[in-house]
């Protein structure tokens, strides 16, 4: 007897879930070298999980693993965030640090930069100027010699001038002689970025600042005299001083505190991630309706609702006059939530902006938690 099949009366297709993106991990570090190998790499650069591969890779003696000691020798380090280390050695010793940043961000993602080279002025100037166009990188620029201090012409002096916050100068005088301060300085910058690149930003209240942070395998750096310290203050330059006795990172902001931009970075790609899969991720469409912006600002309210449980933002009173959306709801909003978002309606939107199908703008408000790196205390007392 002849059957029919059930497929004529019920049919069952299975959708999969479309693929998104997966999170930039900003806790990735960088360590451009002169270093010669002495076993052959398989690609431009070498990815490590701790020290010993890249001694294995370059040997005990060569300056990329003594940097990489000083990065996996913090706790915690970068790997408490999930974090790697990549090193990559210079094509040849003609190509800037400049030149090697732009040609490994179109391979892989990092955020911290470090190099073993002893850059000039200008190579790192360049550099500063490649990193601060990237807007997603940090570039540790150190030196040993305190006439990059020297206003109009000194490196730091340039670079604060510049408001190039994308780099952060760190400052260490420490050395027999220039070479040795000078590499002093790099290996201090490798011990900050192991310390600075160790952020979790899947935790909760895991924000941190580098102000009075240990640096294991760095000793106090007893030249740091009040002039000096007053120079770092005014250019934003982190240092490693003795404080009563005890050896701790010293914070200066250049516009900003490295913090806020470490974790800036986070956001903004943590943002696009968000936005990108909202899209990406819809089996069938977001309409460009009122219900389909709140799906747009859902995925802009995830990002929000995680810096507040890192600790990066907060609540709070908004001081500045520029707002937008409705003035109520702005304040309001940043008081009890620390964030505010808004899109223009539906509307009032561009018919050229709707026919290119492209959505209303979202603005988004952000109250930073800021950090207490100092405090005055004053005593009454009677008798």
């Amino acid at each position: 007897m002849a059957e029919l099949p059930i497929t004529t009366v019920v049919n069952v297709s299975v959708s999969k879930q479309p693929a998104g993106l997966g999170f930039y991990n900003v806790n990735t570090v960088v360590i451009f070298t002169d270093d010669e190998p002495v076993n052959e790499l398989t690609s431009d650069f070498l990815i490590a999980y701790d020290a010993r591969t890249v001694e294995t890779a370059f040997g005990s003696a060569a300056e990329v693993t003594e940097q990489a000691q000083m990065i996996f020798g913090q706790s915690p380090n970068i790997l408490a965030g999930g974090g790697v280390l990549l090193v990559c050695p210079f094509k040849s010793t003609d190509e800037t640090l400049s030149q090697a940043i732009t040609r490994l961000a179109g391979l892989t993602y990092f955020c911290g930069v470090l190099t073993t080279r002893a850059v000039t002025s200008a190579e790192a100037q360049a550099a500063a100027t490649t990193v601060q166009s990237m807007q997603n990188a940090i570039l540790l620029l150190s030196s040993g010699d305190s006439s990059v201090f020297t206003k109009d012409t000194g490196l730091f002096y340039l670079i604060n001038n510049k408001t190039q916050y994308f780099t952060k100068c760190l400052y260490y005088g420490l050395g027999a002689d220039a070479d040795a301060k000078a590499k002093n300085a790099r290996l201090f910058a490798a011990a900050y970025a192991g310390r600075g690149f160790a952020q979790n930003f899947s935790g909760s209240n895991t924000s941190q600042t580098m102000n009075l942070k240990d640096l294991s395998g760095i000793v106090a750096d007893t030249t740091i005299d009040t002039t000096i310290l007053q120079q770092c203050d005014d250019l934003g330059v982190d240092i490693y001083p003795s404080i009563a006795g005890l050896p701790k990172v010293k914070s200066f902001a250049n516009s900003l505190y490295f913090d806020q931009v470490y974790q800036q970075i986070w956001f903004v790609l943590n943002l696009q991630v968000n936005v990108f899969n909202a899209l990406a991720t819809t089996r069938t469409k977001i309409p460009q309706t009122e219900a389909g912006m709140n799906v747009l600002k859902g995925a802009c309210k995830q990002s929000c609702n995680q810096a507040v449980t890192i600790g990066y933002c907060a609540p709070g009173e908004w001081k500045s006059s520029d707002t937008f959306g409705n003035p109520d709801d702005f304040k309001r909003n940043i008081r009890d939530v620390g964030y505010y978002i808004y899109s223009q309606p539906i509307a009032e939107q561009a018919q050229a902006d709707r026919v290119a199908r492209v959505a209303p703008v979202v603005s988004i408000a952000l109250k930073e938690s800021g950090s207490i790196h100092s405090a005055n205390v004053l005593v009454y007392i009677e008798s």
